[in-house]
């Protein structure tokens, strides 16, 4: 590159260079230019925000200094350290450098930005927002500022707040995806289904390509109960990235909800395929198998979940009940007390275990069980007639007769609890027939 004749005008050339995006033009012009002129702050200023440009940070930083020592009260050349510092992720010197900024000049806003954002990195989320409070004030036009306040927000589980500083980020931005984006999720966590869904198709009027969106969109769809719908989602999504596991998983639990189990059953092996880890997609799988009866299935895709999870307590509980039904007892009584030994309130699996065991002829033990279920929920009155036919088989026919009593209050229509009544109240009957005789 000619280099100009006269050195004043190298500083001006470079300026425009850097405008430009040129940044190694400039770089060599200013270096030229402050072998003359050694002592102009704004060259070193210049030159720092160049070789910054380049990725050049340690001499960018060396340049910022002798800046900022020729002219200590040089706000601009403060906070562009704090910005280098922050990118080579030395945050907290950072942070002192905006402060410097900020006490020769607290109304930049664009400091008050950096600030916060560098405050973000460093997880004080609090700090963080009184930084973008103080950004949007001084120009609170600024969307950016909005959004990433949005941000610290959510952090903090400040949902509402969170979702007020999305609007005003579009407001200002009408076309900001990633804020539409934010916020339909954050609509979506609040049930807000059908809002969410809006915000997801607002992203993709502006950028359609976006798996993820269409993901989120189809879930948004699958909680509105548009089951055929949210298939349509998922499939865009896997046009676009078709390795999304997440995408086929969802898309599986759709299949299920449409009652195509075989379906999603192949939806879920394409899941597995792409992660082999996935404890959550080999126990959903295996529950989708119990529901055709491959209760086999069931069991090795439960042992595999159990392989990436061994305390995936509704794996073990599933297990226990696919070994129940095919009259492993002893291995089902082993897999509930797996279950409960990280779920002890679940009261299903207080009942399978029951259940097992009083095939195993533990009476006992088993009504012991059903005790458990029954004081979890009263309301599960399977529980109550399993109880009752134990109370039946040890000749205790009266307390049989008030768990079947329970039972019907329950289920009044069940005409196995009603012939069951019949039976143990015939029997209390003659037992006490038999023993007024005696």
């Amino acid at each position: 590159m000619a280099l100009p004749s006269e050195p004043a005008s190298l500083y001006e050339k470079s300026v425009r260079l850097c405008e430009q995006g040129d940044y190694g033009d400039a770089i060599v012009l200013l270096t030229q230019f402050l072998t003359v002129f050694p002592d102009r702050y704004d060259a070193w200023y210049q030159k720092g925000k160049a070789q910054s440009a380049l990725g050049f940070y340690a001499e960018a930083i060396s340049s910022l200094k002798e800046s900022i020592e020729l002219r200590p009260d040089f706000a601009a050349a403060w906070n562009y350290l704090g910005m280098v510092l922050s990118a080579l992720g030395r945050y907290e010197e950072a942070i002192t450098g905006y402060d410097r900024a900020l006490e020769i000049n607290s109304h930049q806003y664009k400091t008050w930005y950096n600030r916060g954002n560098t405050l973000m990195k460093l997880g004080a989320f609090q700090e963080a927002l009184r930084s973008y409070d103080e950004t949007t004030k001084i120009s609170p036009d600024y969307a950016q500022a909005w959004y990433n306040q949005g941000i610290a927000h959510s952090k903090l589980n400040h949902t509402n707040d969170a979702i007020a500083c999305y609007e005003q980020a579009l407001q200002q931005r009408p076309h900001f995806a990633n804020a539409h984006y934010n916020l339909g999720n954050l609509l979506y966590r609040k049930g807000k289904h059908a809002e969410a869904l809006k915000k997801y198709d607002r992203v993709l009027e502006i950028k359609p390509d976006l798996a993820q969106v269409w993901c989120n969109r189809g879930n948004a769809l699958r909680k509105m109960g548009c089951y055929e719908e949210a298939l349509d989602s998922y499939d865009r999504a896997l046009d676009i990235d078709p390795k999304a596991y997440e995408v086929w998983f969802h898309r599986s639990r759709t299949l299920d909800m449409l009652y195509r189990y075989e379906a999603a059953i192949a939806s879920y092996t394409k899941t597995l395929e792409l992660r082999p880890r996935f404890g959550e997609g080999w126990y959903a799988r295996g529950v989708t198998q119990a529901r055709l009866g491959h209760f086999e299935q069931a069991i090795a895709d439960y042992d595999h979940a159990l392989k990436c999870d061994g305390e995936m307590g509704v794996a073990w509980a599933s297990r226990g009940e696919m070994l129940r039904r095919l009259g492993r007892y002893e291995e089902a009584v082993e897999s509930f007390d797996q279950a409960l030994s990280s779920q002890p309130d679940n009261a299903e699996c207080w009942y399978g275990r029951g259940r097992a065991l009083d095939h195993l002829g533990h009476t006992g033990s088993a009504i012991a069980s059903f005790d458990r279920a029954l004081a979890i929920d009263p309301t599960l009155g399977r529980a109550w007639y399993s109880r009752g036919l134990a109370f039946s088989r040890i000749g205790e026919h009266a307390t049989a007769v008030q768990n079947y009593d329970q039972a019907l209050s329950l289920s009044p229509n069940d005409l196995d609890i009603v012939s069951r009544r019949r039976i143990s109240l015939s029997q209390l009957e003659q037992s006490m027939m038999i023993e007024r005789a005696s």
